[in-house]
């Protein structure tokens, strides 16, 4: 559990964070809106490909994860880790409704854990699943789309398919 607390922890620091404004007010509140936004939209999209956040972060798979069949449709198509994703702009979003530049350099600090445990993560998965999974990573962005950026926002905020 001293994970989960820490994840947390790190995910809404940036909102204790003081320093000078950065941006007008209005500003850092569209940009802060906006990137809060890709967390619910994220997870909506992880559900809509079969998982959901909870049952696939706590449940049979990660006791068995051989059960857990490889996923490579809808919002996977574009990135391989979405709920990591969603998480980050959460707290790049908390950081422009903060709105200073220690806060948005907090926000940053949080892509350490992330990128570790996305290592973490393909490794295990290379291991299970083999050439199929290191295919994915070389075609698919772990947080960020490689190609096609326009239609990954489009399916992220018009939920089209």
């Amino acid at each position: 559990m001293p994970i989960f607390a820490t994840w947390y922890a790190l995910l809404v620091h940036s909102l204790l964070v003081k320093g000078p404004t950065l941006l007008p007010f209005w500003a850092s509140l569209v940009l802060g809106v906006f990137f809060l936004l890709f967390r619910p939209l994220t997870a909506i999209h992880i559900n809509r490909s079969g998982f959901d956040n909870i049952g696939h972060g706590f449940g049979i798979y990660t006791v068995y994860p051989e059960e857990g069949p490889p996923v490579f449709s809808e919002i996977y198509f574009h990135i391989r880790h979405p709920m990591y994703l969603g998480s980050f702009c959460a707290a790049v979003g908390f950081a422009f409704l903060r709105n200073n530049v220690m806060a948005l350099l907090t926000a940053l600090i949080f892509l350490i854990p992330i990128l570790i445990e996305v290592r973490f993560e393909d490794s295990e998965i290379i291991e299970r699943v083999g050439e199929e999974h290191k295919e994915y990573i070389k075609n698919t962005g772990a947080l960020f789309p490689h190609k096609n950026v326009g239609t990954f926002l489009k399916l992220l905020f018009f939920l089209k398919r």
